[in-house]
């Protein structure tokens, strides 16, 4: 078979669906995954690996700094999260009340009852 053959052949592949969902990942792709994480050089790996005591500091050492990190950029998030001010539901419920009292005459009504109701609520929480 020449190599304009088996060019031909490869393109020829009938067309099969894949499975729902995500395809499998390779022991080696989610491996190099890893290693770029805890920022060690993925083409070099296999000589390290051979140094036993030189690949567990490198590996201890990475995963300390990748924790490190992480955990850092999870406290700033959550501090970010917490510095944004709490909205605020009684003016939401204002802004409510006041489009339902731009329909009609009934609505006005039920509203203002309401309206009264919330206010006596509201003073005996405050007192």
């Amino acid at each position: 078979m020449t190599g304009c053959q088996r060019k031909y052949s490869i393109l020829s592949l009938p067309q099969v669906k894949r499975k729902p969902g995500g395809q499998y990942l390779r022991y080696r792709d989610v491996f190099k995954r890893h290693l770029t994480a805890i920022s060690m050089s993925s083409e070099s790996w296999e000589e390290l690996a051979t140094k036993r005591t030189e690949w567990r500091t490198a590996v201890k050492t990475g995963l300390e700094k990748f924790e490190s990190t992480r955990l850092e950029e999870l406290v700033s998030k959550r501090q970010h999260r917490k510095s944004r001010p709490k909205p605020s539901y009684i003016r939401l419920q204002w802004e409510f009340i006041l489009r339902l009292l731009q329909s009609d005459f009934q609505v006005q009504v039920w509203i203002c009852r309401s309206l009264a109701l919330m206010q006596e609520e509201t003073r005996e929480c405050l007192s």
